[in-house]
């Protein structure tokens, strides 16, 4: 038998609903009922099949001819009488009640016209669809209105895009989506961690800390500033200072105004106030002005008072009140001078020797030597010249040097000697001091011996000698009234200095007497032009002395040679002695050495009687008790 095609019957049997076969007789046989779905094969003309739409493919055996489409007809709606179906708007085909369309919502998923429209399409099984299942991705899903949707996402996954057919896509443990769609995980200035779906924080950046705790701003805190030194906990605050952050470390950036860090620890801040005198204006800075009484103001060193006796003329803190005020150019008050002649005493200017009324009385006076080098003593070919078989200037001292002084231009008198006495004759209470060294013995102060001219000068009262130089005095007494008159007894040294060493217009250097190389006539009568020779020279008084500068002065200084013998501060020592002397090179040379010979003083310029004790490097050894004259000088 030939099939019949489907084709030719597509217009019937789509129409049919799904409602069970019932046996029908086709030209005279039977169709089987097959109780089944729409789809059904019949058999027609010996054995053709006829697709009817439904599931089951059912042949029959058909007697006679193949069925023709037009035996297959649907009945009207009121063939099948009451025709009602669950969900659905029913159709009557053939005289069975089939489901035409369903209602929304509901679909016919079993075929099977009885229960008319079965099954909810919004459902997780079935969503706007037969057997279309609501199971979208890493979700719980729902279907609204037959449209399957995301109801919610399981722990860790998100619905990042809003697509439900791709459920929730986006797992949440991503930087870009962290616990949230994205929910950006990227603190400022830190390493990140979403591996538990929350934003962490592992790891800051060097020089930054996460010092609130707080993810959303990350490593917000800067390890390089006064509130977070290093650490978090480590703020810098010191007393009395403004703080700094250096290489993670507290330090002082400065200190407040009037404090100093002062001990250098930083915890105690500016510890010190920088006003008082040990750390004024700065740390360790002393206000303690020399002889002054200080004060600190403002962090500044002030004078408040000077000592007694001493002015601040410079008006600089730092040397503090550094000028004495008995000097010559400060006398009493700064600025106060004593011209030349004048010395200050008592803080008023007064004639530089104390025993002169003026400095310009008869014997007073001083004259400015300039310090200089020269040899001292008398050499072989002065000697031969001279015809001098032997003397104590020898053997010569060369390069001996002086320092500047001041020398009187006269002998003492007796009228300024008697000035002293008067005024109570006091002994220097310490040591001489002298630029090469000292003497540390208390002087003894003794009355002179009395004479009037025989040959003692001195008188217990005034008489008519006061102008004759003062003799008969013992060393002790000549450096005490030195000592008390502004000065000291020269050296060895000065004294053959002023006379033949130092350099003066028209006179040869060195030379043999004050006045030069010419010896002095010793043929009777003398000359006595030059110096005072005791007796053989008498004055117009009749005595052994003159009145102290009675011949010419050489370079402004009188009686070098002659008149009285001069105290010369040294002790004796002879020029082989090498503690004293010894031929080398020495400065402000002072012998003080008391062994041997140094018992005995020295004296100096005796009157002419010989050639060889007129020269001025003529010296020789005296107890310091015998009596002779003296001149003072003055250190400058």
């Amino acid at each position: 038998m030939a099939a019949i095609a489907v084709s030719a019957v597509a217009a019937c049997t789509s129409a049919l609903p799904d409602v069970p076969l019932q046996r029908r007789s086709v030209d005279g046989g039977d169709v089987p009922d097959l109780g089944g779905s729409a789809d059904a094969q019949g058999i027609v003309d010996g054995g053709v099949s006829i697709d009817v739409g439904g599931v089951i493919d059912a042949p029959a055996e058909l007697d006679g001819d193949a069925a023709k489409p037009e035996d297959i007809h649907d009945d009207s709606a009121t063939s099948c009488g009451p025709c009602s179906l669950p969900h659905a708007n029913p159709v009557c085909s053939e005289g069975v009640c089939r489901v035409g369309t369903c209602a929304a919502g509901y679909g016919d998923c079993d075929l099977a016209s009885a229960n008319g429209c079965e099954t909810s399409l919004v459902t997780a099984t079935g969503c706007g669809a037969c057997r279309r299942a609501c199971s979208p991705d890493n979700a719980v899903g729902t279907c609204a209105l037959g449209s399957c949707r995301v109801a919610s996402c399981l722990p860790g996954f998100g619905d990042c895009d809003a697509r439900a057919e791709n459920g929730c896509e986006s797992p949440l443990s991503r930087p870009t989506s962290c616990g949230a769609c994205r929910a950006t995980c990227a603190p400022a200035n830190a390493m990140a961690s979403c591996a538990t779906q929350s934003c962490a924080i592992v790891g800051c950046a060097p020089g930054f800390e996460d010092c609130d705790g707080s993810v959303a701003n990350g490593c917000e805190a800067r390890l390089d500033t006064t509130e977070h030194c290093g650490t978090c906990t480590a703020r810098c605050s010191f007393a009395n200072a403004t703080p700094a952050c250096v290489s993670g470390r507290c330090a002082i950036a400065s200190c407040g105004v009037g404090f100093g860090d002062c001990d250098r620890d930083v915890r105690n801040g500016c510890e010190l106030p920088l006003d008082t005198l040990t750390d004024c204006g700065a740390c360790g800075s002393s206000c303690r002005p020399a002889h002054a009484t200080a004060s600190c103001v403002g962090s500044r060193c002030a004078i408040a008072a000077c000592e007694a006796g001493f002015g601040d003329c410079d008006s600089d803190v730092s040397t503090g009140c550094e000028a004495p005020l008995d000097g010559r150019a400060n006398c009493g008050v700064c600025g106060r001078v004593c011209v030349a002649g004048l010395t200050c005493r008592g803080g008023v200017c007064a004639p530089e020797q104390r025993s002169c009324v003026t400095p310009t009385a008869y014997g007073c006076g001083v004259v400015e030597i300039v310090g200089g080098t020269f040899a001292m003593g008398i050499s072989s070919a002065q000697a031969a010249a001279l015809q001098i078989s032997s003397s104590e200037g020898q053997p010569q001292q060369p390069m001996i040097t002086v320092g500047g002084f001041a020398v009187d231009s006269h002998e003492v008198s007796v009228g300024r000697f008697r000035r002293y006495w008067e005024a109570g004759h006091p002994a220097p209470a310490g040591p001489v001091v002298y630029p090469g060294g000292s003497f540390p013995e208390a002087l003894v102060v003794t009355e002179p011996r009395s004479g009037g001219g025989s040959d003692c000068n001195w008188t217990r009262d005034p008489g008519p000698i006061e102008r004759h130089p003062m003799n008969c005095v013992s060393w002790s007494t000549a450096q005490a009234f030195c000592v008390w008159d502004g000065g000291r007894l020269p050296t060895e040294a000065e004294w053959e200095y002023v006379a033949t060493g130092r350099v003066l217009a028209g006179l040869p250097t060195p030379r043999s007497f004050p006045w030069g190389n010419d010896p002095l006539d010793t043929e009777v009568p003398i000359r006595c032009d030059r110096e005072q020779w005791l007796s053989s020279c008498p004055g117009a008084d009749g005595q052994q002395t003159l009145p102290v500068g009675s011949f010419p002065a050489i370079g402004g200084v009188y009686d070098m040679a002659g008149n009285a013998y001069e105290w010369a501060a040294d002790r004796f020592q002879s020029y082989n002695f090498t503690g004293c002397w010894g031929g080398g090179p020495r400065t402000n040379p002072l012998c003080a050495d008391a062994s041997g010979s140094g018992i005995l003083r020295v004296i100096r310029g005796a009157p002419f009687y010989r050639v060889d004790v007129a020269v001025s490097a003529w010296r020789t050894a005296i107890p310091p008790s015998s009596e002779f004259g003296f001149r003072c000088v003055r250190t400058r």
